[in-house]
């Protein structure tokens, strides 16, 4: 076997072992074939060779955190067919650098066994995934797969099974199909731990403003704050949750913990008498 073959082949058998271990931070893209891909079973000794035909079906692509390489993908689910052959099997592809590429296929063409590759490095869109892969010489048939693919949009989460996709989902956590929200504040009343903010507060993911995580008069489940400090201490910690999920600027959130420092929040009044 070359040895361009067997160093190819050994990154190959790596590749696919990711792909069955599914390493974390893997992206999956499905890739659906265009109609530009095409088959041609060619006969090395046939005196009418036969026509391209027209070739669809879809496959996924696994991105691989794998280090110092510009770019692999696992190559899974394999689903292509044309009038006469079915194609399944498993592969890779990387990139190359320089809007350069390479592809391999250890396919399946109807009941026989087939290594496609893309050969010499081919040309690399940014757009769309377009390469020529074909078998070797070693049988009386030659296929030559041209492939032109573009992912699909990734695949929308609807976590807690209400119809909602999470992305636009006013409570990911707890089923609402209705999307209720009451107080108006985003978050809704399904997983609302605050029904009743303030119209236009800023609110943490579970829908609570500042004002009610840490309310003036007293703090929650007691009668008044120990002191001045211990407001403060509350303000800043319910400023920070909001500066994590990304709900409140630096300057804003500064401006809140100062506010609450000037206050008379925590302060013990003696009455004149």
């Amino acid at each position: 076997m070359p040895r361009a073959l067997s160093v190819f082949s050994a990154f190959f058998v790596l590749c696919l072992w990711a792909a069955v271990a599914q390493p974390a931070g893997a992206e999956i893209r499905h890739v659906v074939l265009g109609s530009k891909s095409s088959i041609t079973a060619v006969c090395l000794h046939c005196t009418k060779q036969p026509k391209p035909e027209p070739l669809v079906g879809s496959f996924d692509m696994t991105v691989l955190p794998v280090e110092q390489q510009d770019g692999v993908a696992a190559i899974t689910n394999v689903q292509l067919s044309s009038s006469s052959v079915a194609i399944t099997g498993n592969g890779f592809w990387q990139h190359l650098g320089l809007a350069r590429q390479a592809m391999v296929l250890d396919a399946k063409i109807n009941d026989g066994r087939v290594l496609l590759t893309s050969g010499r490095r081919q040309a690399a869109n940014e757009n769309d995934l377009s390469i020529v892969l074909s078998s070797g010489r070693g049988s009386d048939r030659t296929y030559i797969l041209v492939i032109s693919a573009q992912p699909t949009a990734p695949s929308i989460e609807d976590s807690d099974g209400d119809g909602i996709d999470d992305l636009t989902d006013n409570c990911p956590g707890g089923a609402n199909p209705d999307q209720a929200d009451a107080d108006g504040d985003g978050v809704g009343d399904a997983c609302d731990a605050c029904p009743q903010s303030a119209k236009l507060s800023v609110v943490t993911q579970s829908g609570c403003s500042v004002d009610q995580l840490c309310p003036c008069a007293a703090p929650p489940n007691a009668d008044a704050w120990s002191s001045p400090g211990a407001y403060v201490r509350c303000v800043a910690k319910a400023v920070r949750q909001l500066r994590r999920q990304g709900k409140i600027m630096r300057s804003d959130a500064l401006q809140t913990i100062k506010n609450a420092t000037h206050s008379a929040c925590g302060r013990t009044i003696l009455a004149l008498r």
